[in-house]
């Protein structure tokens, strides 16, 4: 193993250790295998649909927010919609074939206030989230990352440390866990994100079902409305 790579799998197993996760190794064949198994599936689907938890903490503050809602992905596409666990705020994210909208809706409290809205092209450099949508977009996380050490879980779940290819404020570092197998197949338990500020984002999912159906392609289109305050993220 080369000194960088141990260096990526000491960071990873001391955050393993504060979340008293599992101890991390080097990824076998087996391993590596399973996980291109499971993105093949995940491309391939007509639909994944999940509920979805999400917990993320702020490191310079020191403070933790969490949302709840539903999760859809399909063949690329991605449609998590969120609302927050404190006040009741909503959070959209839609991105499409081409361009993605990143859309906060005001709690009900200031129900007047703008919409505010991020959008911008999927494969534009500056596109925010760019560490989420890497892991379930159409190129598939492989592209994008390279996996850096592997942890199991009591049950037989794996979770797989993962390494951009390149410099991402959005992604310093990444996690991807699966569950069991069984029968063949194994379930999408969990997502997790490190930026450059080492603020973590955790995708808890929950009654995660794969089908063959599609979705509709209406599901990853967005029309600002009216009073929405809109940036717009050019290349």
């Amino acid at each position: 193993m080369s000194i960088a790579g141990a260096g990526i799998i000491t960071a990873f197993s001391a955050a393993a250790t504060v979340s008293e996760g599992p101890t991390i190794n080097a990824p076998s064949k087996a391993q590596l295998e399973i996980l291109a198994k499971f993105q093949k599936r995940l491309q391939t689907a007509g639909q994944v649909r999940s509920i979805v938890n999400r917990r993320t903490s702020i490191g310079l503050l020191g403070t933790e927010k969490k949302a709840s809602g539903d999760l859809l992905v399909s063949q690329g596409r991605v449609r998590m919609d969120l609302k927050s666990d404190e006040s009741e705020e909503r959070q959209l994210l839609i991105v499409g074939d081409k361009s993605f909208w990143a859309v906060t809706y005001p709690p009900k409290e200031f129900k007047e206030a703008a919409v505010q809205v991020v959008t911008g092209q999927v494969k534009s450099k500056k596109a925010g989230s760019v560490g989420f949508l890497a892991l379930l977009g159409k190129d598939g996380f492989l592209k994008s990352f390279t996996v850096s050490g592997v942890g199991l879980d009591k049950d037989g779940g794996i979770r797989y440390y993962l390494q951009p290819k390149v410099d991402w404020v959005e992604a310093k570092r990444a996690l991807l866990a699966l569950g069991p197998d069984i029968a063949g197949e194994r379930a999408f338990r969990e997502i997790m994100i490190w930026d450059s500020q080492d603020n973590e984002s955790q995708y808890t999912l929950d009654k995660v079902k794969f089908e063959k159906k599609k979705a509709e392609s209406g599901k990853f289109t967005f029309s600002p409305p009216k009073n929405a305050d809109i940036m717009s993220l050019q290349k």
